[in-house]
C-alpha cells in the first residue's frame, strides 16, 4: 500500500498534512501520536470512510480513491469493537459474509474455521454481553479476518482493556498477525504498543508525519525533537553547540563540553538541546571526562529499575534509570556525577 501526498481538512482546520509512505505485503505498521495528531483520520482514509481533501491512496499498485472499504479487501476493528449485542458470536462473525452473499455451507465453514483461528469456538453461541473485554476483541479480529481481507485495520485496539489483560492481547495479536500474514495497520497513542508489536512505526503531530522508521530508528535515533519527547521519556539539556564537522561539540550550560558522534549535521553553531535518554546516563566518579555534578532530588524503586530525579548545577532536571543491583545507589540529597554510556544515541537538536 502507498498514500502519495495525502493531505485532509476539516473546514480551514488542515487536519492531515501533505502525509506520503509506502508499506510491504506483510508489514505490520503502527500509525502512533497524541489524540488529535490525525492518525484515525488517516486510518480512515485508507479504509475508504474518507475521501481525502487531495493525494493519492494505492494498494497493489492501483489508485482506490474511489472504492469503498467492502471494494476495497480491508477488515476493520474499532476501538470498541461495534459487535451486534442482538447477534450471537457466530452470527457476527458471520455478517460480513452473509453480506458479500457467501452460500450457507460456505459462511458456515469459514465462521468455524476464524473462531478456532482466534480461540474462541466454545463461544460461538454466546453474545457480546457475555464476553470479557479481550474475548470481545477476539470475535471482532475474527470479524474482520472473516472475509479475507488484504488489508487489517486496527483503532486504538486495546483502548478499552485494563493493563494485564492488554499485554496478553498484545501477544495474541502478534500470533494472529504472523499466522495470517496480513499487512496490518494500527492506529495507537501508546508507545509502548507500538514499540513492542509494530515492524515500522509512523510518528505523527499535527497531521504531519514526524518520522517513519522502525521502533530501533525511533527510539535511538528520533529525526525530530518531537518524536524524541513522545517516544519514552528523553532529557533535555541545553547547549551552545561549537561545531559539528563529523561529530558535534557543545559546551552544556552545566559545564561540561560534550563530543557526540552524528549522523547528520546538526546545523550551524548555536543554542541547541541534547537529548538524552534516562538509561543512556550512568553514575559516575568525579574524575571522569566530560562527567557532570548533580545532586538527588528523590529515588523513585520501580521493580526491576531505579529511577532518579537530579538537578544539575544549572538547575536542569534529569532523570536516570538503572537496574536494582547494577551499580551503587545513592540518596536523596546526595552529590553524584554522572556519564553518558553510549554518546551515539545522543540526537542534537537546534533550541
Amino acid at each position: 500500500m502507498e498514500l502519495t501526498s495525502v493531505s485532509h481538512r476539516f473546514g480551514p482546520a488542515t487536519v492531515i498534512d501533505d502525509v506520503s509512505l509506502a508499506i510491504a505485503p506483510g508489514e505490520f505498521i503502527a500509525f502512533l501520536g497524541p489524540s488529535g495528531c490525525g492518525k484515525t483520520t488517516l486510518l480512515r482514509i485508507v479504509a475508504g470512510f474518507i475521501t481525502p481533501s487531495s493525494g493519492e491512496v494505492r494498494m497493489s499498485g492501483a489508485a482506490v480513491g474511489g472504492l469503498g472499504p467492502a471494494e476495497r479487501g480491508v477488515g476493520i476493528v474499532f476501538q470498541n469493537y461495534a459487535l451486534f449485542p442482538h447477534m450471537t458470536v457466530a452470527r457476527n462473525v458471520d455478517y460480513g459474509l452473509r453480506a458479500r452473499g457467501w452460500p450457507r455451507a460456505r459462511r458456515d465453514a469459514r465462521v468455524r474455521e476464524m473462531l478456532g483461528f482466534v480461540r474462541m469456538s466454545a463461544f460461538a453461541d454466546r453474545y457480546p454481553r457475555q464476553l470479557s473485554g479481550g474475548q470481545q476483541q477476539r470475535v471482532a479480529l475474527a470479524r474482520a479476518l472473516a472475509v479475507d481481507p488484504s488489508i487489517l485495520l486496527l483503532d486504538e485496539p486495546f483502548g478499552a482493556l485494563d493493563k494485564n489483560l492488554r499485554l496478553d492481547m498484545q501477544i495474541e495479536l502478534e500470533r494472529i498477525h504472523r499466522d495470517a500474514g496480513l499487512t496490518t495497520i494500527m492506529v495507537t497513542h501508546d508507545q509502548e504498543e507500538a514499540l513492542a508489536l509494530a515492524d515500522r512505526i509512523a510518528v505523527f503531530d499535527a497531521g504531519r508525519l514526524e518520522q517513519f522508521g522502525t521502533p530501533q530508528e525511533i527510539y535511538d535515533r528520533p529525526a525530530t525533537r518531537f518524536v524524541s519527547s513522545f517516544v519514552g521519556h528523553t532529557n533535555l539539556l541545553p547547549g551552545r553547540l561549537l561545531n559539528s564537522r563529523g561529530e558535534a561539540r557543545i559546551a552544556t550550560d552545566a559545564g561540561p563540553v560534550l563530543v557526540l558522534p552524528q549522523a547528520r549535521p546538526c546545523g550551524r553553531p548555536g543554542r541547541v538541546l541534547v537529548a538524552i535518554r534516562p538509561e543512556n546516563l550512568r553514575l559516575a566518579t568525579s574524575g571522569e571526562a566530560s562527567a557532570f555534578a548533580a545532586v538527588v532530588r528523590a529515588v523513585m524503586p520501580l521493580g526491576p529499575t531505579i529511577a532518579y530525579d537530579l538537578a544539575l548545577a544549572d538547575g536542569t532536571p534529569l532523570k536516570l534509570l538503572h537496574m536494582r543491583g547494577a551499580a551503587p545507589g545513592a540518596t536523596p540529597g546526595a552529590q553524584v556525577h554522572l556519564q553518558i554510556a553510549d554518546p551515539t544515541h545522543c540526537p542534537v537538536y537546534i533550541d
